[in-house]
């Protein structure tokens, strides 16, 4: 990982991608309690799903999310 204040980059070791992706998404919540604002990358993995299951759980959290894939559809 690389970490920058609200920034962070992961990884993925070519892993599954609905790990990481719930792994970047609680590290975007931790990362934005602690500089009121984050983005987290995540590079070098497979396709991670259905994005719904990694964005709702974070607006519950009080906050907002995005989720993006250069997957084609």
């Amino acid at each position: 990982m690389l970490p920058a204040g609200g920034l962070a980059v992961i990884d993925g070791h070519d892993g599954m991608g609905q790990v990481l992706a719930a792994k970047a998404a609680e590290e975007a919540v931790q990362r934005a309690k602690a500089h009121g604002i984050a983005a987290v990358g995540v590079g070098n993995s497979d396709h991670f799903g259905t994005a719904l299951c990694f964005t709702l759980p974070r607006t519950q959290a009080a906050s907002a999310s995005c989720r993006r894939t250069p997957a084609p559809p």
